[in-house]
């Protein structure tokens, strides 16, 4: 497979399956690549890959799913 093939893959082959609540924050940006490409990511790079889905996580945090601890710091339940 030459380098130039690679290139014309559609996006949708390289991405990750989502929750239904990532789904719902993706479908504000489009796709999973317009999403990648609003924080100048790329879909091909792992590295990339593993940035974008950490600020989808983000976006998807639900505060009824956290508690506070003693402190008054925020736990997020199932890490």
């Amino acid at each position: 497979m030459s380098s130039s093939y690679i290139w014309c893959m559609s996006p949708i082959y390289l991405q990750p399956k989502f929750t239904p609540t990532e789904k719902e924050v993706l479908k504000e940006y489009g796709n999973w690549a317009n999403f990648m490409a609003c924080y100048n990511l790329s879909p091909g790079k792992d590295n990339d890959t593993e940035t974008a889905l950490m600020i989808l996580d983000g976006l998807t945090y639900d505060v009824d799913e956290s508690e506070d601890d003693e402190e008054g710091l925020t736990i997020r339940k199932g890490l």
